[in-house]
């Protein structure tokens, strides 16, 4: 890279997206789980080669699923809306 690349645009928003991506895998932290054979199938068929990405986003999804009654609770009446809010924040399997 040439010295005037150094601080330009570009370079400055590569240098951002690595160092999040070195944060991230900082605070991950490698685990077993232990899945029925059909199950695991699905998901590494499902998964497009990235596994873990995989699982994160359901674990994610039902993370936000078991927030909702509280989330609703706080808000009130708004409890449906709510629902589509989550829909079209982090996707339909969310809700």
């Amino acid at each position: 890279m040439r010295a005037d690349e150094v601080d330009s645009p570009a370079a400055w928003a590569a240098g951002r997206a690595y160092a999040c991506m070195l944060s991230r895998m900082a605070t991950r932290t490698r685990t077993t789980v232990t899945l029925p054979d059909d199950l695991l199938a699905h998901a590494r068929s499902a998964s497009g080669g990235n596994l873990s990405a995989y699982i994160e986003q359901a674990l994610r999804a039902q993370q936000l699923r078991d927030a909702a009654p509280v989330v609703q609770a706080w808000r009130g009446d708004r409890g449906v809306a709510d629902v589509e809010e989550f829909s079209d924040l982090f996707g339909e399997d969310v809700a």
